[in-house]
């Protein structure tokens, strides 16, 4: 392997002399200025926020020992409560000035350091694990139904997301919730807008979006977003236990449509 790994970087190095480092660093620059272009880093920050809001809501909820089985309520229940933990934690941080970047990225590694041994022996079982794909053998007219009822919560999702991506333009964020966010994020503490209430009295969500701003300007519109999904995800996940796999499928599809 390690020769002809070798006889590749030879030859493709003797038919492109040009390629050096400042071609390759070129390149990546590229690259980086396309993934930038698509959102693609916003979208793996907020994966990262909610990944890290699950880890820690999981932890607190097996040490509260909450009487809920393994399923889709409870992960979505791990996520909402890590995600009051995690503005819990900002505001600790903002109140004692020391709001920043890097006391923010510790605070979404944290769980990840936590829970180092669990993610780990999960991954060893997914190489384990094989894909048992399985059509259903007669295509009836049940089938269809629940196919076009995912064709459409996946749609609306998606129009969503593109508008989640575009610049925030609606009178409320801009002049309230960003606004309290952005003075948050720029003195690193608690300063108060005396035109925004919500600087005054700080909500989840303005302590959320202070730290979107800190990570990159484009996260808390995302984080928003995020929001939208989780009230979908609960609310399936609430219609599924409570009366049936497809009604909690249909009930989350409204709420998206919605």
């Amino acid at each position: 392997c390690l020769v002809v790994c070798g006889w590749f970087v030879l030859v493709f190095h003797t038919n492109l002399p040009a390629l050096d480092l400042a071609a390759l660093a070129e390149i990546s620059a590229t690259l980086w200025r396309g993934l930038d272009r698509w959102r693609v880093g916003d979208l793996v920050l907020v994966g990262w926020i909610a990944t890290s809001a699950y880890l820690l809501g999981g932890r607190f909820l097996n040490l509260l020992k909450v009487p809920l089985g393994p399923g889709p309520e409870r992960r979505w229940l791990s996520v909402t409560l890590g995600i009051s933990l995690l503005t819990l934690a900002l505001f600790i941080l903002a109140a004692v000035r020391m709001l920043y970047a890097m006391p923010v990225y510790g605070l979404l590694v944290l769980p990840f350091v936590l829970d180092a041994g669990k993610i780990l022996s999960r991954i060893a079982r997914l190489r384990v694990l094989r894909p048992s794909l399985s059509l259903p053998p007669i295509l009836s007219l049940r089938s269809l139904a629940r196919v076009f009822v995912i064709a459409l919560g996946i749609f609306c999702l998606g129009v969503a997301l593109l508008v989640a991506l575009a610049p925030e333009l609606e009178f409320d964020p801009l002049f309230s919730h960003l606004a309290a966010a952005q003075q948050f994020a720029r003195h690193h503490s608690l300063k108060p807008l005396l035109d925004v209430p919500q600087a005054m009295m700080p909500r989840h969500i303005v302590l959320l979006y202070a730290m979107g701003l800190l990570l990159k300007p484009g996260v808390p519109k995302l984080i928003n977003y995020l929001f939208g999904l989780l009230v979908c995800w609960g609310v399936c996940a609430w219609a599924t236990r409570r009366f049936s796999r497809d009604s909690g499928l249909v009930a989350g599809v409204i709420m998206a449509s919605s």
